[in-house]
């Protein structure tokens, strides 16, 4: 078996047919699709028993607790590949994209690749492209040069979203990375043992996931203390997982992306439910010395002017930042349409 499939599945029937679609074209006879079923209000669990039916390399199997994090670790735990990938059941793949990917994959040493990452776009409810997010330079074969992190990571996109990567199994076994339970935000927690850990990470820019963005009732646009807690939570034990790294020579460079990520989540302070503002700010107010590093200066700024003026006045501020983008991303996607 070459490459495990997982997918998690909850409460997405609109999309999940276009997802499994995308996945049972790939001209691969040595690869297997789980999905992993939690208790769905709508008819989620009966497509995925449709296709399970359907195709012999499809296997169903219901989670053991709540949450992505638990269904993702659910399917890694009878994964059989050699490499494995996590898809977002309300995602999809460019199947021709990935086919490729696959083959350019297939073509490597299976120890020269503990994680193969790629680019990708984001698409509306209609499956239209409305953003393209590139961090890889275009080349004919796959990029194997470790100091190539220094251009990935450069522009200040984020480089955790796990299901633009295919990892080694034996990798994450041999390193015990899983995904933390009972978090939101378990994406970064998740990544950052990745690259803290290996040692040969293959860039190809060839993009072929499709992240659908805009879709009511997604986790990631529900705002509450415990996403704000949970981000964090997990962006301040990442740093501080770094650090303490010795031997990881990108240190500062992934830190300050870590940072640039803290001062933007400060707007989240402002989109919280009222009555949980205190708690948000609380949060802020107990964690803002992260921001007091001598690398960053845009941190440290920021860290000064929380002395001088406090916190909310800056937060407000990303907030009414973050309103504006929002608006122009909604002209830009009424246009697509």
């Amino acid at each position: 078996m070459f490459l495990s499939i997982i997918v998690a599945v909850y409460n997405i029937e609109s999309y999940l047919k276009r997802c499994l679609d995308s996945l049972v074209l790939l001209n691969m006879k040595d690869c297997e699709l789980i999905l992993v079923v939690g208790n769905s209000e709508d008819n989620s669990n009966e497509i995925c028993g449709e296709y399970e039916e359907k195709y012999s390399n499809i296997t169903v199997l219901k989670q053991m607790g709540k949450g992505l994090s638990d269904a993702r670790n659910c399917g890694m735990n009878i994964a059989k590949a050699k490499f494995v990938m996590f898809v977002d059941g309300d995602d999809c793949i460019l199947t021709d994209n990935f086919n490729n990917t696959l083959n350019k994959l297939k073509s490597l040493k299976e120890e020269s690749v503990d994680v193969l990452v790629s680019d990708f776009y984001m698409v509306n409810q209609n499956d239209k492209i409305v953003s393209e997010v590139f961090q890889i330079r275009e080349s004919i074969e796959p990029i194997a040069d470790y100091e190539y992190i220094q251009h990935f990571m450069k522009q200040y996109i984020s480089f955790w979203n796990v299901w633009r990567y295919i990892y080694r199994r034996s990798f994450l076994n041999e390193n015990q990375i899983i995904f933390k339970e009972n978090y939101l935000s378990e994406d970064i927690d998740y990544t950052t043992k990745v690259f803290m850990k290996a040692n040969n990470v293959i860039y190809y820019h060839n993009p072929y996931y499709c992240y659908r963005v805009g879709r009511k009732n997604s986790l990631m646009n529900i705002v509450n203390i415990k996403r704000v807690n949970d981000t964090i939570d997990i962006i301040e034990s990442s740093i501080n997982y770094i650090l303490l790294n010795k031997n990881f020579k990108y240190k500062q460079l992934m830190v300050k992306k870590f940072l640039f990520e803290y001062i933007l989540n400060m707007a989240t302070i402002y989109e919280v439910p009222k009555e949980d503002r205190c708690k948000a700010k609380e949060i802020f107010y107990n964690t803002k010395d992260l921001l007091n590093v001598n690398f960053y200066g845009f941190a440290r700024l920021i860290y000064i002017m929380t002395g001088i003026i406090g916190i909310e006045p800056i937060a407000y501020f990303l907030l009414r930042a973050k309103k504006i983008k929002r608006i122009s991303k909604k002209v830009k996607l009424k246009r697509i349409k």
